[in-house]
């Protein structure tokens, strides 16, 4: 008698609910009749490469299994397939886009200060405005003190970038240039404003289909001006985003002429070391 095989009308749920790149297994169900014997039914499935397809779904035909015995119509035949090396996610063209976004403080620039100082003004603050947060008073009297202005960001510039691998040596390298701020202009930033904050690394998948997604991290500071009051006059300091801007006062106690606060001089310090951030330094895309 001959073995006929044919391709039942059946396959598994995945097939229809998921996208092919992400399909690791599939199935497709087969009548074999003409024999009653499992083992003939079964060696003539891997026999038969032209109604029963190598590949399926990206997936490579990978075993047989009985699901039914038919009786005197024969069995019921599973052919599983299972996705191979090549497939899925297979170059970095298959890997999701690059993402950026930055989100905005909604508390604005805040001051520290010390207990001989106290918070004189400070205004709304975004990405786009001057930076005009940095301006304090000294309060105590008879003695000499300084001001200082704060490090609170006023954003976030987050992206999100995905490689198909990420050696180790690659990621240490990343992780190197955090806590530096950039030396030129990255992402429309000017240099100085973008601290190297944090950068998270999660595997994603398995096998064929495993793909690292990176997210990298930096705090925003504009460049902007600090501004130090004194009574009989101020004294303000242009300075990068994350540089740190303090002042020397002094208070001369002039007994029934009562007390002034003259600020002698304002300084800014460069306290966070730079690095260049760049499609090479950070294995991102150029954009």
């Amino acid at each position: 008698m001959t073995i006929v095989i044919k391709q039942l009308h059946k396959c598994s749920r995945i097939q229809s609910n998921e996208h092919q790149d992400n399909i690791r297994t599939a199935t497709l169900y087969f009548r074999v009749t003409g024999t009653q014997n499992e083992v003939s039914a079964l060696e003539a499935m891997r026999q038969d490469t032209t109604t029963v397809p190598t590949t399926f779904n990206g997936c490579a035909l990978d075993s047989f299994s009985v699901v039914d015995w038919l009786g005197v119509n024969g069995f019921e035949i599973e052919a599983l397939y299972k996705r191979s090396s090549g497939n899925g996610i297979s170059s970095s063209a298959s890997l999701p886009p690059e993402t950026e976004e930055f989100h905005g403080s909604l508390q604005g620039i805040h001051i520290a200060y010390s207990k001989a100082f106290r918070e004189k003004d400070y205004g709304e603050s975004s990405e786009t405005t001057v930076n005009r947060g940095h301006q304090i008073e000294p309060l105590e009297d008879g003695v000499n003190a300084v001001g200082c202005d704060t490090y609170t960001a006023v954003g976030q510039l987050i992206i999100r970038h995905y490689f198909r691998t990420l050696s180790r040596s690659d990621e240490i390298a990343i992780e190197n240039l955090l806590n530096h701020v950039n030396d030129d202009t990255f992402r429309g930033r000017a240099a100085g404003t973008l601290l190297f904050s944090a950068f998270d690394v999660t595997p994603i998948g398995t096998g064929n289909d495993a793909y690292v997604e990176c997210v990298y991290t930096f705090s925003y500071m504009p460049n902007g001006t600090a501004t130090f009051k004194g009574d009989n006059g101020d004294i303000s300091i242009t300075k990068k985003g994350w540089e740190y801007a303090w002042a020397k006062y002094f208070v001369n106690d002039q007994g029934t002429g009562g007390v002034t606060r003259e600020v002698q001089y304002a300084c800014a310090e460069v306290v966070f070391d730079s690095a260049t951030f760049s499609s090479s330094t950070l294995k991102i895309s150029a954009s």
